[in-house]
């Protein structure tokens, strides 16, 4: 065999040899590619599932202060509630007098469950007295009440119905009323609202079943009784 053909042979088993790693080298590439591929998509599912994660933790902290500030709305309610019931509550109003229904009254009633001090009371605008030669500004409840207790109430007289409801005479005009007062918690908020004495025009002149004319009355008739006993009738 001649130095010719051993080279040639031995540089056709070096080609083989090379392409052989060659070969092993690009499937090892290919591999290698492939792997990392599927590191690259298992990262971006540990991705997106970390997010998930994040965005559902921040879903419980908002829905957490949610709770708490409802909690604490709900606190300052029942708190406010208290107070509120603890607070005096009055009113001032014009009504018919029980004893006559003819007469109206200024009245003023703590319907709260405490004490009311410094109770003020105005009308605008004034109301009006016409009570006979006693006529002018109602100025009752221009110095105050000191205190009134629960369920306790104040009146005044004002004046006849039909001296403010006479043919011809146009109506008192509406007022607005502010009552201000203290209680345990100091200043109650002031209560306005609007007074109108045209609802008494047409009304019903009647006392009711406690006053005094009806007391008057049953004692009339004890009188009578007793007189027709006397006298055998």
């Amino acid at each position: 065999m001649s130095g010719e053909l051993i080279v040639a042979i031995v540089s056709v088993a070096i080609a083989g040899g090379a392409l052989v790693v060659a070969i092993l080298s690009a499937q090892s590439a290919k591999d290698q590619a492939r792997s990392a591929k599927e590191s690259a998509q298992a990262a971006n599912v540990q991705a997106s599932s970390a997010r998930d994660q994040v965005m559902a933790a921040r879903e419980q902290v908002a829905a957490a202060r949610e709770q708490v500030a409802a909690a604490e709305r709900q606190n300052e309610l029942s708190e406010q509630t208290q107070r509120d019931r603890a607070q005096p509550y009055v009113v001032a109003d014009v009504r018919a007098s029980p004893h006559s229904g003819h007469l109206l009254q200024v009245v003023v009633e703590n319907r709260g469950n405490s004490v009311a001090r410094d109770v003020r009371v105005s009308f605008d605008p004034p109301l009006q007295r016409r009570l006979g030669p006693d006529s002018g500004t109602f100025d009752g409840l221009d110095g105050g009440i000191t205190f009134l207790p629960p369920g306790g109430s104040l009146s005044w007289h004002l004046g006849t119905s039909f001296s403010y409801f006479a043919e011809g005479q146009a109506p008192p005009p509406p007022s607005t009323v502010t009552v201000r007062c203290h209680g345990p918690f100091g200043e109650v908020e002031p209560l306005v609202y609007d007074l109108s004495l045209a609802d008494f025009a047409g009304q019903a002149a009647e006392a009711d079943a406690g006053s005094l004319a009806k007391v008057e009355k049953a004692l009339r008739d004890l009188t009578k009784t007793v007189d027709r006993w006397r006298t055998g009738r």
